[in-house]
């Protein structure tokens, strides 16, 4: 079984997926820093690692995001996650900084009635 070239592939594709979902995931268990305004980048973070990861080959990648996506958006993705993403000012000086994303802004007034 341990011989067979086919569980070994298999390892490696979760190993893939699995990594950097497990060291983004380790943020929230930290005691280092408030993890709250940094959940939001970190998922969007981990998606583009694991493209990476599979050398951005959309069919390996794409049933793997599909998966995080649902758990994401059903049971984790908050407008607070969004709203402390852009009230985080390490993000907020960031020239990559998604301030005009749709859910970001929707995530920053939708719950506080603006």
């Amino acid at each position: 079984m341990t011989l067979d070239s086919r569980l070994w592939k298999n390892i490696i594709i979760c190993l893939k997926a699995a990594a950097p979902l497990i060291t983004d995931l380790r943020l929230v268990d930290s005691y280092e820093k408030p993890a709250m305004g940094f959940i939001y980048e970190g998922m969007s973070s981990v998606k583009e690692k694991i493209k990476s990861n599979f050398g951005n080959v959309k069919k390996s990648y794409e049933p793997i995001l599909k998966i995080i996506d649902e758990r994401w958006e059903g049971k984790f993705h908050r407008p607070l996650h969004a709203a402390a993403y852009y009230l985080n000012p390490h993000f907020h000086c960031d020239p990559n900084f998604k301030g005009d994303n749709a859910d970001i802004i929707q995530g920053l007034y939708g719950k506080i009635g603006f």
